[in-house]
């Protein structure tokens, strides 16, 4: 009792690490059927399920025999692992011409067909199942409701893993079913333990719906205030909108989902000019200009099996091997160049590559910036590349490209259906800020410390998880 007075009052916090609440739900039933609930185990003994109960010897009918009003229970009305009922349905419903398993109130409903989905209902009135639902008849020494918590236990589910049957459709036999062992309290301690369960399993469901609301209106409170702050266009909107999201900051960081929107948020108050001046209101202006007058901009080479082979083979990059988290050169092809080819196609430092096509729209222009990590590297057509003249900063231009691309600004300006093309006529014709160098380099360096805040603060929830992880862990030793 001592460790499972230190489970009770941990509770919470079991309940907040990932999948917590579901993880109590299975440690209740295991200290329930293990008699931790308890305060003696005197009169406890243990019994085989054919001991205690009569399993599927109902009577079966066929459809022609039932009333269309009767009450036809079939595995997908039962929700998994809470085993919830989730409709009830008549036979003039949900019309049928399968025989059906006769059920009656108070009877033990199981799912024996794939059965770690962990379906187990009481019935509560009369009714007909299918014949992958079956009727359980508690005797006078067990009462259904225990028979159920010993049904749901961790102890039985991973008795049933060993003795399922079959691949696609596996079950539990009648004859492993019925030989499987359960305890036995004295009904009067069943009945107690079972008030105690369903106590427990109600503040398992108030954590649960707590947790729900919590999340959704610190992700919705998170959004609000951040897309304000990204949306502002004077420096009054600028300054209303940062003293919303500094009054929140601790609920925006503590939102999981908002990570790639503070990202995303940081990347559109740079361009804007915006980040050097969220305390004082003032930002940066700065003049436009087509993309072509201050960069090359071209389509990649394509590829051909004619090239497969060729005396002189380069290595490529292609749209696979550009990601989030820059170039990616696990799987870097080749193909034949010619010296001119090479000459035109051929990698430079600092120049950066976009996915000129996709099926996602996300995914369309999605930046890199080539660093001479791969010599004589090429590129091919599923690839754009921007070659920025000098006093042009590829680290400033790269983040251009990747807010235009996280907020959609590209897909939007691309073309296709299906697969949305963003094309390099297209990319040169954008429109792109000209900062001068002492800003563009500002820029970058301030960027560059937000985005290492966001990787420290996704360090230290992962770091906050993990404890949650653990503590829930050596929780778990309870069940052994």
């Amino acid at each position: 009792m001592k460790a499972t007075g230190s489970f009770l009052d941990n509770f919470e916090t079991i309940a907040s690490s990932p999948g917590g609440v579901n993880h109590l739900r299975r440690l209740i039933l295991g200290l329930a059927t293990r008699g931790d609930l308890s305060e003696s185990k005197d009169g406890w003994v243990e019994e085989r399920l054919s001991e205690i109960a009569t399993y599927g010897r109902r009577s079966q009918l066929g459809a022609e025999q039932l009333s269309p009003d009767a009450w036809i229970l079939d595995l997908e009305d039962i929700e998994k692992n809470s085993s919830s009922l989730l409709r009830r349905v008549t036979l003039k419903e949900r019309p049928t011409s399968s025989s059906k398993s006769a059920f009656f109130e108070g009877d033990v409903l199981y799912g024996k067909l794939r059965p770690y989905l962990d379906k187990v209902l009481i019935a509560r009135e009369d009714g007909y199942c299918t014949t992958e639902i079956v009727p359980i008849v508690p005797s006078g020494s067990v009462t259904s409701e225990w028979l159920r918590i010993c049904l749901k236990s961790p102890k039985f589910l991973d008795y049933v893993a060993s003795k399922t049957y079959g691949v696609k459709m596996p079950r539990l036999g009648t004859k492993d079913a019925l030989a499987s062992i359960h305890p036995v309290p004295p009904l009067a301690e069943q009945e107690r333990i079972v008030a105690k369960v369903d106590e427990l399993m109600e503040l398992c469901d108030e954590l649960e719906d707590r947790q729900t609301v919590s999340a959704t209106i610190g992700s919705n409170a998170s959004e609000s205030a951040l897309r304000s702050l990204s949306e502002c266009t004077t420096p009054e909107e600028l300054q209303d909108a940062w003293g919303r999201v500094s009054a929140n900051w601790d609920r925006i960081v503590s939102v999981r989902s908002s990570k790639a929107l503070i990202k995303s948020t940081i990347l559109v108050l740079a361009m804007k000019g915006w980040l050097n001046g969220l305390q004082s209101g003032d930002a940066e202006v700065w003049p436009m200009a087509t993309l072509s007058d201050i960069a090359e901009v071209r389509l990649g080479r394509q590829r051909s099996p004619s090239r497969a082979t060729g005396p002189r083979m380069r290595s490529y990059l292609r749209a696979a091997n550009v990601t989030w988290d820059g170039l990616n050169f696990n799987d870097v092809k080749q193909m034949d160049f010619t010296e001119a080819e090479s000459e035109i196609y051929q990698l430079r430092e600092g120049d950066i590559l976009l996915s000129e096509a996709s099926g996602s729209p996300g995914e369309v222009g999605k930046p890199a910036q080539f660093r001479s990590e791969v010599e004589a590297c090429c590129f091919q057509n599923t690839l754009i590349r921007v070659r920025l003249n000098e006093g042009f900063s590829p680290d400033f231009y790269e983040i251009f490209f990747r807010q235009q691309a996280m907020s959609g600004h590209f897909a939007e300006g691309s073309r296709g259906q299906g697969i949305n093309h963003l094309g390099a006529k297209t990319l040169a014709r954008w429109l792109v800020p000209v900062p001068s160098v002492e800003q563009q380099a500002r820029v970058v360096a301030r960027v560059g410390e937000l985005m290492q805040f966001c990787k420290d603060l996704e360090q230290a929830h992962s770091q906050a998880r993990l404890a949650q992880q653990c503590f829930a862990a050596r929780a778990a030793l309870l069940e052994t």
